[in-house]
């Protein structure tokens, strides 16, 4: 049920809110590891070539390191959508699946200061759900692509949330109550997802396929 859901995702929200320290220690770690590791290149001679080819490749290990979006989710806005967010996308690397995260370091730290409780357990219901969906989603088809995005628009915040996918998708009957290429649940959230957006007017969402993603884009408004 709705109620169900919601809880689920704001229980989740809520608990990730602790995980953030955790991040921030996890990002600062790498960093100082990788600067470490440029210091001792720096003091090995520079006849030890096997030394300094392996330094390098500890170095790149370091800067590419998967956990690479950590540094792009501290510019949202809340510490519980940041931490719900992190665990979604933990939730689909361990799943193999190839995510892209792209977060603009200009959203504003104010758009959310006016939200009720109710209206933040209904932003964390409609990411959540468009998140596990794209994960079932992308998980099914070949490519097993999924890539997140966030800008500030105008005083808006808008959540790009795209996926590959299978089969075939009828964009006008998305919303619909149970309506699934897959004839999962996806249905059933993507339906909660716009009753949702019917009764609060701070977000709104569109959907569009563009070349082999399914792209969902949520409009977070900005509360006077």
């Amino acid at each position: 049920s709705m109620t169900e859901i919601t809880e689920k995702y704001t229980r989740l929200a809520k608990y990730s809110q602790n995980n953030e320290g955790l991040l921030e220690e996890y990002r600062m770690s790498v960093h100082e590891n990788r600067n470490r590791l440029i210091r001792i290149d720096n003091m090995v001679p520079q006849k030890y070539k096997e030394i300094h080819e392996y330094i390098s490749e500890l170095i790149e290990i370091n800067s590419s390191s998967k956990y690479y979006w950590l540094t792009e989710l501290k510019y949202i806005p809340s510490s519980e959508l940041k931490g719900f967010m992190n665990y979604k996308i933990m939730e689909m690397i361990n799943n193999k699946l190839d995510v892209e995260v792209n977060i603009s370091r200009e959203l504003n730290k104010s758009i959310m200061k006016n939200y009720s409780i109710k209206d933040k357990e209904d932003l964390y219901s409609i990411v959540g759900i468009l998140l596990d969906n794209a994960h079932e989603a992308s998980k099914l088809s070949k490519e097993k692509s999924v890539s997140i995005q966030m800008y500030m628009e105008n005083k808006n915040m808008k959540l790009i949330i795209a996926n590959t996918y299978k089969g075939k998708l009828d964009i006008k009957k998305i919303d619909d109550y149970g309506y699934s290429s897959k004839g999962s649940n996806r249905g059933t959230g993507l339906h909660i997802v716009k009753s949702i957006i019917n009764r609060n007017k701070l977000f709104e969402k569109e959907t569009s396929i563009l070349d082999n993603y399914f792209v969902q884009t949520l409009t977070i408004k900005y509360k006077k």
